[in-house]
């Protein structure tokens, strides 16, 4: 059956060596023919963009379009003919599938797969949530607690200074008494001041306590509404890692023996926390894995930028570079180790 993403390289006028084993794609100089296949690519794009927006990624500052690494792959099929693949970085427009073009590892754009079924999942989870937080009742809790609490704190508050000032007057009055008075008048005195501190002290505790009951209830119901939130937003944090779990056992790597390598294992990375936005999306690594699907024998690599330069880094229209050290490296590490 005829691969269209293989591009046969049979219109050669000049003949090239053919290595016998893949050049090295982390070396500085291009082999020739995957220059000449970079030039067969850059022309495709130029007439590509003749009837393709997607494509019109002008190296000049008169497109606010940020530009794309591209690639070529120069291989040897199961017949033993010379052709290469070609791919993209990314997505290119809204699309990650392009004619001519391999496919991705998977496709995160696709509407009907596990992983955007799972997102729709939960951005309603999300919409509940912020309806939730938006709803009539719960705002009314929300503000009747802050009311209530200001309510109570202030009231607390008030007790413990009129507390304070009865401590200081009975004080007072107790040295003005041992001062002025002596046996059995002193002791009357003495005894008094400690009942009214005994009964003011209950006094105050009771109000207290009435206080912070009428705060109880109004954190009740507090309580009620802020656990269903947390309970919605733990439902969602835990669907959303799960999800990306699975997102991550979709990202399996072929080696050139054939053996497969999860993304996720490739970096060392169990949960996939610490790995880089973006790995295994670059051109190289989409070459490689269809290249050992489709049996076909690597012989040269190349990626070039094409188009305008993002600020964060200043690439270089039509410039060849390797295989980017934080994402590709790794992966391709397995698969051509």
């Amino acid at each position: 059956m005829k691969d269209n993403n293989f591009i046969p390289l049979s219109d050669l006028k000049i003949v090239y060596d053919i290595p016998s084993l893949l050049i090295s794609p982390f070396k500085k100089d291009i082999h020739p023919l995957a220059e000449l296949a970079s030039d067969k690519l850059k022309r495709y794009i130029i007439e590509k963009s003749k009837t393709d927006d997607n494509f019109i990624l002008n190296h000049g500052n008169d497109t606010k379009k940020i530009g794309k690494m591209f690639g070529v792959l120069v291989v040897l099929n199961e017949k033993n003919e010379l052709g290469y693949l070609q791919a993209f970085s990314g997505k290119l427009g809204n699309s990650n599938h392009h004619q001519s073009f391999v496919p991705p590892i998977f496709d995160l754009l696709d509407e009907n797969n596990f992983f955007n079924k799972g997102m729709t999942e939960i951005t309603i989870l999300t919409n509940e949530i912020n309806s939730f937080k938006k709803s009539n009742g719960f705002i009314t809790v929300i503000e009747e607690y802050k009311s209530v609490k200001s309510e109570v704190d202030l009231g607390i508050k008030k007790l413990k200074s009129q507390s304070q000032q009865l401590k200081k007057g009975r004080h007072d009055s107790r040295q003005k008494a041992k001062q002025n008075l002596i046996g059995n008048e002193l002791e009357v005195v003495i005894i008094g001041l400690a009942k009214q501190s005994v009964e003011t002290k209950s006094i105050f505790k009771a109000l207290e306590n009435e206080l912070r009951t009428k705060l109880n209830k109004a954190e009740v119901k507090y309580k009620n509404y802020t656990n269903r939130l947390i309970e919605l937003k733990e439902y969602r944090k835990n669907k959303s890692a799960n999800l990306q779990q699975l997102l991550f056992d979709e990202y399996r790597f072929l080696n050139h023996k054939g053996e497969e390598q999860l993304l996720r294992t490739i970096f060392n990375d169990p949960k996939g926390n610490k790995m880089p936005a973006g790995a295994g999306e670059c051109s190289a690594p989409k070459l490689f894995q269809y290249a050992f699907k489709h049996n076909y024998k690597p012989i040269a690599l190349a990626e070039f930028w094409w188009g305008k330069s993002p600020k964060s880094d200043n690439k270089i229209h039509e410039k060849f570079y390797p295989p980017c050290t934080d994402k590709c490296v790794p992966i391709l590490g397995f698969m051509l180790g």
